[in-house]
This record gives structure tokens, C-alpha cells and sequence, in this order.
């Protein structure tokens, strides 16, 4: 008789192996119970501990959501620092003149060489000095003709002596409010040319902010100007207003500008830099019959857990607005008030579903 091949061996081994399995499978549910008992309303189909969960008992009232901003501090305007006069050769510069320099209003900033000008001065008075010569011989002469024109001729002179010693004080560059010197191309023997600038500089006190909002926000702010504001900054938190908004929207954010101002007891050395960045919070109206929900009550798919019963039921709250809870910043979620039973289950629960038992969590735990 042949003998059996490598083949024949590896399949009768296979048999062997799946007879096994099914006699196996037969002895172990020949021997199992009839129905094994499991709870669904029990973690994992188990009869173990409902788990522990953290609740809140939040209270319906008139809560006004924030709107919250992100924008950049800058000056109302930036003005362009050129000679006043038909220039000449800086002779002094102030120790405010350089880059950052605050200086006050009507601090002279900088002198040009004023020789010109004192000259212009004294021509001035002498041409005027020599028109009143005249008008004191016309009268003398008693021709009213002559007189009139005499008189003239001195009011000509008055004019041209009051513009030259305006001349001469504007040698003296300053500027009317207290700011800083945001660039400064100027230093002692440069000659300045008129209508050339040198530099520029803006108003402390006209520093604003400005942020991007959308038209739901508008909406619910409005009237927006005029509302209070917080306005926060690396410089630290300020109290604001909104000052305006724009009439044009932009054309690659599709939003449109609001314009804050800072409260006008801030002490202006304590403003930040222009071109800071800047959250902005604006307090809007209140809305009756809501809660206000923490962040980690909300659970995936934008439901909560309430407990009622010891069992877990879900709740799709009507959301109105996101809102900035207080002024560390963080978040909150109002809402149209709902049943609430035993209290809004606050963070996740480990496989939790539509039933599931749990137990509150004392509150001296």
C-alpha cells in the first residue's frame, strides 16, 4: 500500500482540529446556564456601582451675554511733523524728539535757527513805524482822502509785523496735546525744507481699538454705541466704550468695525503701544428665563445630561448666545431655561447613553 503524502497528513491534522473545536463549544453550553442575567441600565451591561457624577443646579434668571471682540489698539490719527515756517537748520532738539518720546502738549519739541525770521521781524516794525509817520502828517494836513490811505497803509504793515513774529514762534516746533513721537528722522544741523516731514507722532489720548463684528452681533447690540466695554491687553484689563461703527463692512472678513475708546480716567502712561492686540467684551441686554452653563456641561452632539430618577436623560437646550462669563475669560453657554430634575451632569461620563443609572455626587464629598 502507498504511503499517504505531506498533503493527506496536513488535512486529516485539520479535521482532527475543527472536531475538537465543536465538541468543545457543545460540553461548554451543554453546561451554561439557561439565560444569563444583565442589567442595560447598569456601566458596560454590569451589576456594578453606578458611577459618581458632578451636577449643578443652575438658576433661571436674566442673564446678558457678552459679545467678545479681537481687535488692534491704534491712534485715532497720526500726524505728519513738518516746519510750520519756510525752514531753515535744526539748532536744538528736544530730548523728546526721538522715536517713543512722550512729550506734553505745547512742549517745544525742537528750534530752527530763528535769525531770519527775528530780522523779518524788524523790518516788519519798521515799515510799520514808518506807515504811522505818514498818517500823522496826513492828519496834520486835514486831507480825509489822504488820510484814508494813510490809514490803510498802516493796517497793511500791522498785518505783515503779526506775520512775521508768528514766523519767528514757529521756529520753536510744538505740537497742542500731550503724545509721542512715533518716528523721527531729525537731528541738530539738519536743514528742513517746508512741507517735507521729519517724523510723526499721535495723541495719547486719542488712542483707540478697533475689532471686526458680525451682523448677529450688531443686531444684538444695538444701539451699540454708547455701551461699555472691557477691553484687555498685554498692558493689562481697561474699562471702554464703544465710540462707533463703520459704514462699510470689509471686503475679505465681510465684517464690520467697531471703534472703542479708553475710559477717560485711564491714566495715560498705562495704555498700550498702537498696534497692540486686544480682546474686546461688550456687555449686551439681558435675556429673560436662561441659565448659564459652563462649558463642560456640554456634551458631544451639543446636548446635557440631567439627572432624573438616579438615571441619565438628555436635554438639547435652545442655545442663545456663547458668552464671556466673567473676566478671566472663560465661557459660558446660555440658554433657554429647562427642567433641569435633580441636577445638569457637568464634565463626561465614561460610556454613559440615554438611561444609564448614576448617583449625584454630595456636595461635602
Amino acid at each position: 500500500m502507498a504511503e499517504p503524502t505531506q498533503g493527506t497528513k496536513l488535512s486529516g491534522y485539520i479535521q482532527l482540529a475543527v472536531v475538537a473545536v465543536v465538541l468543545a463549544a457543545g460540553i461548554y453550553f451543554g453546561q451554561a446556564p439557561d439565560r444569563i442575567a444583565v442589567d442595560p441600565a447598569t456601566p458596560l451591561g454590569t451589576n456594578e456601582e453606578p458611577p459618581e457624577v458632578a451636577v449643578i443646579e443652575p438658576v433661571a434668571g436674566a442673564h446678558p451675554a457678552s459679545v467678545v471682540l479681537t481687535g488692534t489698539v491704534g491712534p485715532h490719527g497720526i500726524v505728519a511733523m513738518m516746519p510750520s515756517v519756510n525752514g531753515g537748520r535744526v539748532e536744538w532738539l528736544s530730548p523728546a524728539m526721538r522715536i517713543g518720546g512722550a512729550f506734553k502738549a505745547n512742549e517745544v519739541l525742537l528750534r530752527i535757527e530763528a535769525k531770519d525770521y527775528e530780522l523779518d521781524v524788524a523790518e516788519a516794525k519798521s515799515e510799520l513805524r514808518a506807515a504811522e509817520a505818514r498818517l500823522e502828517r496826513r492828519r496834520r494836513e486835514g486831507d480825509a482822502a489822504r488820510i484814508r490811505r494813510a490809514q490803510a497803509l498802516v493796517d497793511k504793515a500791522q498785518v505783515v509785523v503779526e506775520r512775521a513774529e508768528l514766523a519767528l514762534s514757529r521756529a520753536a516746533f510744538s505740537l497742542p496735546f500731550d503724545g509721542r513721537i512715533g518716528q523721527a528722522q531729525v537731528s541738530v544741523g539738519q536743514v528742513l525744507s517746508p512741507g517735507v516731514s521729519f517724523g510723526n507722532a499721535y495723541a495719547t489720548g486719542a488712542l483707540e481699538v478697533g475689532a471686526g463684528i458680525g451682523n448677529e452681533d450688531l443686531a444684538y447690540l444695538a444701539p451699540v454705541a454708547g455701551r461699555a466695554a472691557t477691553i484687555m491687553t498685554d498692558a493689562g484689563m481697561f474699562r471702554g466704550e464703544v465710540l462707533r461703527v463703520s459704514a462699510l463692512v470689509a471686503p475679505m472678513s465681510r465684517l464690520a468695525q467697531v471703534f472703542l475708546k479708553f475710559a477717560d480716567d485711564t491714566p495715560l502712561d498705562s495704555l498700550p503701544l498702537p498696534g497692540s492686540f486686544a480682546t474686546v467684551r461688550i456687555e449686551g441686554d439681558p435675556f429673560e428665563n436662561t441659565f448659564l452653563l459652563p462649558r463642560a456641561a456640554e456634551q458631544p452632539g451639543g446636548h446635557v445630561w440631567v439627572v432624573k430618577d438616579g438615571q441619565l436623560e438628555a436635554v438639547t437646550p435652545t442655545l442663545l448666545r456663547r458668552a464671556m462669563s466673567d473676566t478671566i475669560g472663560r465661557q459660558t453657554w446660555l440658554v433657554r431655561a429647562f427642567d433641569t430634575g435633580e441636577g445638569v451632569v457637568v464634565g463626561s461620563v465614561f460610556g454613559s447613553h440615554r438611561g444609564m443609572r448614576v448617583r449625584v455626587a454630595s456636595s461635602d464629598d
